[in-house]
């Protein structure tokens, strides 16, 4: 799906054709009041809610792919946490669909979550964003109050250290 976005040239105004998700993306930071350039695959945009939660906003063209991420814990946290965020998140089912990473650069842990262009407008986009938000500030909370555990599996019932193979069941 694509629109016409008037985009400021150095020489001149021109019009291009670019995918809707990044036209509302630009749509929207506009009406938070950040003017300027366009947001595109080679433009990401990283805004901030209620001054504590910073939201990267990038665009895959090789899939048409919004992606938003945004931080949920420190690094410390984030490393330790990882079997727990991996557990929670898995195929999504508690956190509205998106997942966990760790940054390769800082350890931080994020939250991040893909959509291919499936925002009919702004309210669209808008509804998707405040969803998200909500999981940033609930996984925010839930790893901060998160601590590390001793291994929860019972005793006797781990197959690597009893030295048995692991056996699936059909």
């Amino acid at each position: 799906m694509y629109s016409r976005l008037k985009v400021r040239s150095p020489l001149q105004m021109e019009e291009t054709f670019m995918p809707a998700a990044t036209v509302l993306v630009t749509e929207f930071a506009g009406k938070m009041g950040f003017g300027g350039e366009a947001f595109s695959a080679d433009s990401p945009l990283a805004l901030c809610f209620d001054g504590k939660y910073v939201v990267s906003f990038q665009y895959d063209p090789d899939d048409h792919a919004l992606i938003l991420a945004g931080g949920v814990g420190t690094a410390e946290a984030g490393e330790a946490a990882a079997p727990f965020l991996l557990t929670e998140s898995c195929l999504g089912a508690n956190t509205g669909g998106a997942a966990f990473g760790l940054s390769p650069e800082t350890g931080e842990a994020f939250m991040w979550k893909r959509w291919s262009d499936e925002f009919p407008d702004l309210a669209a986009l808008e509804a998707a964003i405040s969803q998200f938000l909500g999981q940033l500030e609930h996984w925010q909370g839930r790893l901060a109050e998160w601590r590390p555990q001793e291994d929860a599996r019972p005793a006797g019932r781990d197959p690597a250290a009893a030295g048995q193979a692991a056996r699936i069941r059909t």
